[in-house]
């Protein structure tokens, strides 16, 4: 039963992929570097998404950034471009109003900051539009799926448990153990001003013990240092964040809430206190960071069980020459 629901589910991918084609096919005689069974794919689609694997080779397994690893990185980027567009219209999902104005938006800032290399690289603007309008379909058919009323939703309690466990909230005043020298090199404070600055945390310390507040503290101690008073307020940190140094999540997690503490490494110092703000008051702020982290494995199964079924058709001696183009940029 279930390889006849495949097989039937499979039947309708390709009708949709079918439909998606003749639908790039009528966008105009722009050169297509790529066939994938039937969906024709620009040559500057296809620099596009070159220029993405190029920008952060490591991430997506090519070492040393050979044309037909790119290449090939590229053509799979291609697939997926083109099983987002087919499950999304698919499943019957239409772009609202609000996402339609954030890919404008997101389209005018990405243009006016790299506008040089999309230039130099062949790349319009209107296919900046169509590469970054799938970003948006695919976190809209991730949502589809996973969020409240969603095919696959994720459990509530689930998804409050991952939250609480991944996640931490707290205030934090830091200082700093190191300095530059004449050099420009980072290196250790003498000791003796390593223990000025101790003290004069376990002194703000003890005045947050005694009933003061973090924003007052702050602001007298960023006066002293002659830093922006601004306090920073609440902060919300992942487990996987590397903003803080090895520890800091864990030692902030197992604190009492609101009984500041000193944590301090060979680097630096911080006072933190745990805030006692509820998961559930938190939670939407970073709904689609853990739903991602906890479903993005299987929407990539999703997609690759859709991609695994496409040929792809293309001159190699043009994709090199794209490659080129595209690489000559960097």
């Amino acid at each position: 039963m279930k390889k006849l629901i495949s097989l039937f589910a499979c039947a309708l991918l390709l009708l949709s992929v079918m439909t998606f084609s003749s639908c790039l096919k009528s966008q105009g005689d722009a050169p297509n570097a790529l066939n994938i069974s039937g969906a024709q794919i620009s040559d500057e689609l296809f620099s596009y998404y070159i220029g993405v694997i190029l920008h952060d080779p490591p991430s997506f397994g090519v070492d040393g950034g050979a044309a037909s690893d790119v290449t090939e990185q590229a053509v799979s980027l291609c697939k997926n471009y083109v099983a987002v567009n087919t499950m999304f219209d698919g499943k019957g999902l239409r772009l609202t109003s609000e996402l339609k104005h954030n890919i404008a938006e997101s389209v005018s800032a990405d243009w006016g900051f790299y506008k040089n290399y999309y230039k130099k690289a062949d790349i319009s603007k209107q296919t900046l539009t169509k590469a970054l309008t799938a970003e948006a379909k695919k976190k809209m058919l991730f949502l589809h799926l996973y969020d409240k009323g969603g095919e696959r939703e994720i459990d509530e309690d689930e998804l409050l448990s991952y939250f609480t466990g991944n996640y931490v909230s707290f205030n934090a005043i830091n200082g700093y153990f190191t300095e530059k020298d004449e050099s420009g090199n980072i290196v250790q404070l003498p000791d003796d001003e390593r223990s000025l600055i101790k003290n004069k945390f376990t002194a703000m310390l003890s005045v947050l013990k005694s009933g003061g507040t973090f924003d007052e503290v702050y602001r007298k101690y960023a006066s002293e240092q002659q830093i922006s008073s601004f306090s920073p307020g609440v902060m919300t940190i992942n487990k996987s964040s590397n903003n803080y140094p090895t520890g800091f999540f864990d030692y902030v997690s197992g604190l009492a809430p609101d009984s500041p503490e000193i944590f301090e490494t060979k680097d630096y110092i911080f006072i933190v206190s745990k805030t006692e703000k509820s998961a559930k008051e938190q939670l939407d702020s970073y709904r689609f960071d853990c739903l991602k982290a906890m479903r993005s494995d299987d929407f990539d199964s999703l997609l690759s069980d859709i991609t695994v079924t496409y040929t792809a058709a293309a001159d190699k001696s043009l994709l090199k020459s794209l490659y080129e183009t595209v690489s000559g940029c960097f």
